[in-house]
């Protein structure tokens, strides 16, 4: 019987959320399409040589590992192709793959694949931080003004800075880790604790996300005198 023996052709997958076509999901492009940056739609290609047949199964798996099964109809083949949403770690190449088993030679089946990446802004890791103002609210001398660069009498300022909102803003302090803000505003503060060395302190942040870690910011210097 030569349904014993029929083996379907390889299938090939096309990603329409990638609209231009060069492998990665761009952030317009998932804005554009699904608005998930942890998801898209492979579109199967069926072979259209006749080698698949109704009641043919579809095996569909994602990079993670996960399976989508569905037995193929003739709408299906008509159609020439199937859609399966399939899940992606996002900031990365996901390569899905494709079978198209004959349940009666199943050790045969016709295998595709596909590589695609999500490089929307929500994969990024952070751009540096920046340092804009360190603020003397200590009175005598310079009050609630910005110090950076300058002397000041004020010994736990306020360094203020812009960084990717929803990253951890880790700031130093000649080098030292003094604190972090965890899951920081785009525009966001913070109070140092008591600087007890007299003289130059220089202040820079690196921001984190769970894709990466940015370069340090600019170096910003104040000279304290209590």
């Amino acid at each position: 019987d030569s349904e014993l023996t029929r083996q379907p052709s390889n299938p090939s997958i096309k990603f329409p959320e990638d609209t231009n076509e060069d492998g990665k999901i761009s952030d317009k492009e998932n804005k554009d399409g699904d608005k998930d940056a942890g998801k898209t739609t492979a579109e199967v290609v069926i072979p259209k040589d006749g080698s698949v047949k109704p009641g043919d199964k579809l095996i569909v798996t994602d990079d993670k590992g996960n399976k989508t099964e569905r037995p193929i109809e003739q709408s299906d083949i008509d159609k020439g192709s199937i859609d399966v949403p399939v899940d992606l770690n996002p900031g990365k190449d996901n390569t899905i793959t494709a079978e198209i088993v004959n349940p009666n030679n199943p050790d045969n089946p016709g295998k595709g694949k596909g590589v695609i990446g999500e490089n929307s802004e929500a994969t990024k890791a952070p751009e540096a931080p920046v340092i804009t103002d360190v603020i003397d609210d200590v009175k005598g001398g310079k009050f609630n003004e910005d110090v950076k660069g300058g002397l000041t009498n004020d010994n736990t300022p306020t360094i203020k800075g812009t960084a990717k909102a929803g990253s951890t803003v880790i700031i130093y302090d000649n080098g030292v880790e003094i604190g972090r803000i965890e899951n920081a505003n785009a525009n966001w503060e913070f109070t140092t604790p008591v600087l007890t060395k007299q003289g130059e302190h220089k202040f820079t942040a690196i921001a984190k996300n769970e894709f990466g870690t940015s370069v340090s910011s600019n170096e910003v210097t104040i000279d304290l005198d209590t």
